[in-house]
């Protein structure tokens, strides 16, 4: 597939469109994975049924430098329901097709639209687990959101995602009460990234 540089989700979204497998994946352009990971991961996400799979995650500095692996307080292969599990926004999650085949990347999000449709995609599924697979090297980029983030586009940008989860959360969600953490849990997201980046910088006794 070829396609006119238009940004990550333009890209992604293309990619959506014409995607054929039962599993949907992301690499980035400066990233690896593992030699052979792909077809264990896939094996175990059709035959237990799985519709999310977050593999193993190593984090590396530009230069090549190991950073470490990524850590959260999960229990490997625990099956859980998308509200109920832990979520991680990186592009190493295997989605089931049939799952995020309604949902898109928001371009107009600069930073935080692979957290927007990973919230959505979640709050979906029926069966999420971690997997103790070596499979993914993520590049821990010198452009970070805290260098980059301070822009009136970003700052709009989560605002819109602040808005789009909400808006799913009443379509899909609106009277189940027990999703209400996992929503206020991703709304936090953005409400932290907003303090931190566009408040507290200029948090000073005139303004």
């Amino acid at each position: 597939l070829k396609h006119t540089n238009q940004g990550v989700s333009a890209a992604r979204n293309a990619g959506l469109k014409v995607a054929k497998g039962e599993y949907i994946t992301f690499v980035d352009s400066d990233d690896e994975i593992q030699i052979n990971s792909l077809k264990n991961i896939v094996h175990i996400c059709k035959n237990d049924s799985l519709d999310i799979v977050y593999p193993g995650l190593e984090k590396y500095f530009e230069n090549g430098e190991k950073l470490g692996e990524f850590s959260a307080n999960i229990i490997w292969g625990e099956v859980k329901k998308g509200i109920f599990q832990q979520r991680r926004t990186y592009p190493a999650t295997f989605y089931r097709s049939e799952l995020v085949k309604n949902l898109q990347f928001n371009s107009k999000i600069s930073f935080g639209e692979d957290t927007v449709f990973n919230i959505k995609a979640q709050a979906l599924a029926g069966r999420v687990t971690f997997l103790d697979i070596p499979y993914y090297k993520y590049t821990v980029r010198d452009d970070s959101l805290s260098k980059q983030g301070k822009t009136s586009k970003v700052f709009e940008g989560m605002l819109l995602g602040i808005s789009e989860i909400r808006n799913f959360q009443i379509q899909y969600f609106n009277t189940i009460t027990e999703s209400e953490s996992y929503f206020d849990n991703s709304h936090k997201i953005f409400v932290t990234r907003i303090v931190e980046l566009n408040i507290i910088p200029h948090w000073n006794r005139h303004n």
